[in-house]
């Protein structure tokens, strides 16, 4: 937005893409990769033969089709099948009802659990139910929201090529004496390494000297030990990048704290240089997510005539919010940014719409930074 006003819905706008010889795919000639059937074409022609083997636990492919489709068939019974997803309600549901007491969840299905109208909720909870959030940073207010309504959380983070979660923000209990807003600020971290991982630092990608544990200098996350990935298939560049100086490297940048806690500040690919500094696009996203009309927030890069780059916030708003006039929202989002952060931090550009996700709850960043790209620079900057 800025000088140019808010943007409007980003999705692709593009027409249904066809097959290049008007022969579209139907059911008789497509069909969506999948693992399943292998699994019965295995139970055919190998069905004594061994599929899994764990300690003293031995199935063959012909029992294990028969167990997945026990699986299968339990699930359809409650009307669990091919494209269902889980509501807020029925996560709430589950907690009163079924007796629910851990989980897992993305930061941005845990949003949508503290956002719900009141007819989808269940509160206050009949326990503590514990929930392991993972897949992105989750802010502090978040974070905050979710310890009020009950829920205790396990911070975790990690890659596909560590094993998942790699790291842990371990609870300490000095912290139970805090108050809120400080002890979300601490949990929002990344934390010390699973006892898994041989090694955890965050240090300078050319020199591999570790950053000072200040809690302000940025350098690159690294990780070394037996969870680590044997490397990337066939690609003998990237395992070469990946593994130098003998850790991986995670591609995300973060600071390590004085009490040895590390937190990710961005991914190396996202970070906005603006001017000749360094905007931390999370940074930016826990200040845009304490707005009282933010349900959802995504920042990225725009071009910027003056500075090179500037921050650009894809905002998805709260039901009932903001009314109808964007312009105000948008300048009043900014407000909102420019007393609570550096003044160039503050987005130049607050575009409004729905985001994209993965089926398991990611931002696709990549799309949004791809609409901003097709915006065009910034004309003319506030700062």
């Amino acid at each position: 937005m800025g000088s140019e006003g808010p943007g409007h819905g980003f999705g692709s706008g593009a027409a249904e893409e066809r097959d290049i010889d008007d022969l579209p795919r139907n059911d008789a000639n497509y069909t969506a990769l999948t693992p399943l059937w292998f699994l019965e074409r295995a139970a055919l022609a190998q069905p004594d033969r061994a599929s899994v083997v764990h300690g003293p636990v031995r199935y063959t492919w012909a029992e294990t089709y028969r167990r997945c489709r026990r699986l299968a068939s339990a699930l359809a019974r409650r009307s669990v099948g091919h494209g269902s997803t889980v509501s807020t309600k029925a996560i709430y549901t589950g907690i009163a009802k079924q007796g629910v007491t851990h989980f897992c969840a993305a930061p941005v299905v845990m949003n949508n659990l503290i956002n719900a109208p009141a007819s989808e909720t269940f509160l206050p909870l009949p326990r503590v139910v514990n929930v392991m959030v993972a897949g992105a940073a989750p802010t502090p207010s978040l974070l905050a929201a979710l310890s009020i309504r009950g829920f205790r959380v396990t911070h975790t983070y990690g890659l596909s090529e560590t094993y998942g979660p790699s790291t842990v923000c371990a609870w300490k209990p000095e912290w139970d004496d805090l108050p809120l807003e400080e002890r979300s600020r601490l949990h929002c971290r990344q934390g010390i390494r699973y006892t898994a991982l041989e090694g955890l630092d965050v240090v300078d990608p050319k020199t591999m000297i570790p950053v000072p544990a200040d809690g302000k200098s940025y350098g690159e996350i690294v990780m070394r030990g037996n969870a680590v990935m044997k490397g990337y298939l066939k690609n003998p560049k990237a395992n070469a990048e990946a593994f130098a100086h003998g850790w991986y490297h995670s591609g995300d940048l973060g600071v390590k704290h004085p009490d040895g806690y590390i937190e990710v500040k961005d991914r190396m690919k996202d970070i906005i240089i603006s001017g000749g500094e360094n905007i931390s696009t999370l940074e930016v996203e826990k200040v845009v997510y304490m707005h009282p009309a933010v349900l959802e927030a995504s920042v990225v890069a725009r071009a910027d005539e003056r500075w090179g780059e500037s921050p650009c916030v894809f905002v998805t708003l709260k039901e009932g919010a903001g009314g109808s006039d964007e312009v105000a929202l948008a300048n009043d989002i900014m407000r909102f940014c420019r007393e609570r952060m550096p003044g160039f931090w503050v987005p130049k550009s607050v575009i409004f719409g729905p985001l994209p996700k993965t089926a398991t709850g990611k931002i696709k960043k990549h799309e949004l930074k791809a609409k901003a790209k097709e915006l065009g620079p910034v004309k003319k900057s506030r700062m």
